[in-house]
């Protein structure tokens, strides 16, 4: 069965109509040049903005669909003129547009290249098959009146210009890897609109206003086989970066589970985020950075690194980035070296092991055990808190407590003062406290478990505030129509600022407004100062204004839900 010559009716006046259409679209002029350089123009800054909604707006100006249409068409219609034309337009509208990406990236306090500029430049298979419906899209609206408002939507798909302009940009720093693949980009759309735009043109019988009959395969493989080849090789190339660019993201994905697997058996260390980079010996390079309450040592990033060998990749090298936690005491923060911390440590287990009898080590441990109630004590205020570790050392002639907490929120060193004094009291021993506070939210699979509640308002403010609000609405009564919206203060100085918004179906004048001050200064303060604006609209009933009419009571399923 020979696809080609499958039969789609269309009156041969429409045929006529279209085929004027592709022509005159496809026609070099000024105008065709001048939307060329405006879309590139936009285009270009667009990418080096990475505004995607810049972008899109070049797509939709770009001319160049209509050019590829025209050869779609000249080529099975042996329409030399239409071929001649829409050829030239097309290969000098891409020069222009790489030339003025060229131009514009040479220009100074040029913008770092972003996403949308790299996204450009390393083009797959899933591009070639989006620009093969795109053709057939476009091609198939031109055809169709009742599709027509869709072209909009298929330039956008198709983005010609602005791999363009990525091209131009690329060639200004050099990078002619990056310019090739944004080129292969326009190469590929370029061709597959034509091939697909060219079955379309055939199905529905446009061809035949210049050949008899529609064409077959053999016809069209003669016509179309160096854009199949190129194609075909295009292809092959998509394919292979889109295999790659699916082998780095299972790379990663593997990397980040096995990292996981060994950072979750320390304490307190949990992963941020993990970069990859291949190197040109084939070895692949892995920044890790973690958060932890001590940094990492090397025999633990050896064992990672081994883990990773094992599991991932032989050619894998780690590198751990530690991110510590701060610590805290009465007077604010204290930076102790982890160091330090780690030496008194070890000091005080030998000094445990060398001196004292176990009697003395239970007593110690019984100590800590007491100090960690006293704590638990406190902490029970804050949900979500709880002691991790408690370490025991001394600190000039003083018993030094350093106790690390997971919480929600930073233990306050007004919180560890009373705490701190409260150990004193019950233990008889001066001590010097220091809470490490390590933010750690809880969450499952509804909501956060743990919140900071917001402090309650004072009872007097709750008192001034509804005294206020009684206040001005009193005043507004005395002005026909007028309600009061919402108010909101604020005090600064010896001055109390109050903005109202009112609903009024005239705006308020500033006698009116200086009268109510003058009436809230008497009988709430004198330090008020008052503004309002006005929001036009009241409502309205047979025997006047009605400033505050209640509408709950025809929407009975809102209120129910309230």
């Amino acid at each position: 069965m020979n696809l080609l010559n499958f039969h789609i009716n269309i009156t041969s006046e429409r045929r006529q109509e279209i085929y004027d259409n592709i022509v005159e679209n496809s026609t070099p002029t000024v105008t065709f040049y001048v939307m060329v350089a405006l879309s590139t123009t936009i285009a270009a800054y667009g990418l080096l903005a990475n505004s995607t909604a810049v972008v899109i707006g070049a797509m939709i100006m770009a001319p160049l669909m209509g050019a590829i249409l025209g050869m779609a068409l000249g080529i099975p219609s042996q329409d030399r003129s239409l071929l001649w034309k829409s050829t030239a337009a097309l290969v000098l509208g891409a020069l222009l547009s790489i030339l003025l990406g060229v131009i514009i990236g040479l220009i100074p306090l040029r913008m770092p290249f972003g996403t949308e500029i790299f996204a450009r430049t390393k083009p797959t298979l899933y591009d070639l098959i989006i620009a093969l419906a795109s053709g057939v899209a476009g091609a198939y609206a031109i055809v169709n009146e009742k599709v027509s408002p869709a072209l909009p939507g298929v330039a956008i798909a198709i983005a010609l210009v602005p791999p363009l302009a990525t091209c131009g940009l690329c060639l200004s720093i050099t990078r002619w890897d990056l310019a090739f693949g944004a080129f292969l980009l326009f190469l590929a759309n370029f061709l597959a609109i034509e091939i697909a735009a060219a079955i379309v043109f055939n199905l529905f019988g446009i061809t035949e206003l210049k050949v008899k009959g529609k064409l077959g395969i053999i016809k069209f493989l003669k016509y179309f086989w160096m854009q199949i080849i190129i194609l075909v090789f295009v292809a092959v190339f998509m394919t292979e970066t889109l295999t790659g660019l699916i082998a780095d993201q299972r790379l990663k994905t593997q990397t980040r589970s096995a990292l996981l697997s060994e950072i979750h058996s320390i304490m307190g260390a949990r992963l941020s985020e993990i970069n990859i980079e291949k190197k040109n010996d084939s070895s692949v390079e892995v920044m890790a950075t973690v958060l932890t309450r001590y940094e990492f040592t090397p025999a633990q990033v050896s064992v990672m690194e081994d883990v990773l060998r094992k599991k991932v990749n032989p050619g894998m090298y780690l590198i751990v980035k530690s991110l510590l936690s701060k610590d805290s005491d009465r007077n604010g923060p204290v930076f102790i070296s982890q160091d330090d911390i780690r030496r008194q440590k070890e000091e005080s287990i030998k000094k445990e092991e060398m001196e004292k009898t176990q009697k003395e080590r239970e007593e110690q441990a019984g100590f800590l055990q007491k100090i960690a109630g006293i704590i638990n004590r406190h902490l029970q205020k804050i949900s979500g808190s709880q002691i991790v570790d408690i370490i025991r050392g001394t600190k000039k002639d003083e018993l030094f407590i350093l106790v690390t907490v997971q919480t929600p929120d930073v233990i306050e060193p007004s919180l560890i003062d009373t705490i701190e004094n409260d150990i004193e009291k019950e233990t008889d021993k001066k001590i010097y406290l220091v809470i490490r506070s390590i933010i750690a939210i809880d969450a499952d699979s509804k909501m956060i478990l743990y919140k900071k509640e917001p402090s309650p308002i004072p009872p007097d403010i709750v008192m001034w505030e509804k005294r206020m609000e009684k206040a001005l609405k009193n005043q507004l009564k005395q002005v026909k129509g007028v309600s009061l919206i919402e108010y909101h203060y604020i005090k600064e100085k010896k001055k109390i600022n109050i903005f109202a918004i009112v609903r009024t179906p005239d705006n308020i004048k500033p006698e009116q407004v200086k009268k109510m001050e003058n009436n809230l200064r008497k009988y709430i303060s004198p330090e008020i100062n008052l503004v309002v604006r006005s929001v036009m609209g009241t409502d309205t009933g047979s025997a006047g204004y009605i400033p505050y009419y209640d509408e709950s009571r025809f929407f009975p399923e809102e209120k129910s839900d309230k």
